[in-house]
């Protein structure tokens, strides 16, 4: 109880540029002797605590000690709070962080935005790999997980995770695979059986982990493709692409021409919009597609 109120004073001090005994024993509901035993045990502990005698006396803050709210401006603060509360919803521990500055710019924070790790089942098995992420990535230590990939085949992974990235309605992880010595994207739904896995591997010759996300961001290659989309697959378009980068043609279908990053993931997305895209060019990408259909209509 008694650190609880010593915490609610730095706030109404933070908030305030000088009280009175009186009025902070009213605020906190104890005694003026009690806060002057509080301005003790404060000072005692490094906090920057002073009390001035005479007609505008009182206990203050040195002015080093306090945030001016003058420093944020109203929408600012309010981005502040809001961001607070949403970390708040991926269970990261900030409350008292969000009940502090709360205080100081005197408001709620405003919730025009929210933040819902868990899917539809409204599991919270997502919220909880994301709190061990966030620990793993703050403490710099490698993960180990059992990940199922596109073949359907789970296998364990070892990577050392740099960040959480929320991409096209989807939780996924970046980090360093010692498997594929590279950097790849792991989503969050296929990955199970997580643990932090403390100071291994730190005797690796050169720590690539340590150099390899910037070089992997240095080197995505994009190429770019020309798309056209029938009508009825409009809401797609428009959900998936830039619109500068969308125009409807004499027929009423769509033409698509934008950059899209390499990799073999781009015949698996264009096979999901089905009979509703040809491919225009590159012509490799065009002659992929084909062989990867015709592998297709073996089955059928």
């Amino acid at each position: 109880m008694k650190s609880e109120k010593l915490v609610n004073m730095i706030y109404i001090l933070l908030d305030n540029d000088r009280m009175s005994a009186e009025k902070l024993s009213k605020r906190l509901d104890v005694s003026v002797r009690t806060i002057y035993r509080y301005v003790d045990t404060l000072s005692a502990s490094g906090i920057p605590i002073y009390v001035s005698k005479g007609r505008n006396g009182g206990i203050s803050l040195l002015p080093e000690f306090k945030i001016s709210k003058a420093l944020v401006n109203e929408d600012e603060q309010i981005n502040i709070l809001t961001s607070l509360r949403n970390m708040r919803d991926l269970d990261v521990e900030n409350d008292q962080t969000l009940d502090k500055l709360s205080a100081i710019f005197q408001k709620n924070p405003v919730e025009w935005l929210k933040i819902d790790p868990t899917i539809w089942s409204k599991s919270n098995t997502q919220k909880i790999i994301l709190s061990q992420l966030r620990k793993a990535i703050l403490d710099k230590e490698f993960i180990s997980f059992q990940y199922l990939n596109s073949k359907n085949e789970f296998s364990n992974r070892e990577i050392y995770p740099f960040q959480v990235v929320f991409k096209k309605n989807a939780w996924y992880v970046e980090g360093y695979s010692l498997e594929r010595q590279s950097v790849r994207l792991f989503k969050l739904t296929r990955l199970s059986n997580l643990n932090i896995e403390s100071n291994k591997h730190l005797e690796v010759k050169g720590k690539p982990w340590l150099t390899a996300k910037k070089q992997q961001a240095d080197s995505v290659q994009q190429i770019q493709v020309d798309l056209v989309f029938t009508e009825n697959l409009k809401y797609r378009v428009f959900e998936e692409f830039p619109q500068e980068d969308i125009s409807q043609i004499k027929t009423g279908e769509y033409e698509v021409i934008t950059n899209l990053n390499e990799g073999e993931w781009l015949i698996t997305y264009f096979l999901s919009f089905g009979k509703g895209l040809k491919v225009i060019g590159p012509k490799a990408l065009r002659d992929k597609m084909r062989t990867e259909v015709e592998k297709i209509l073996i089955n059928y």
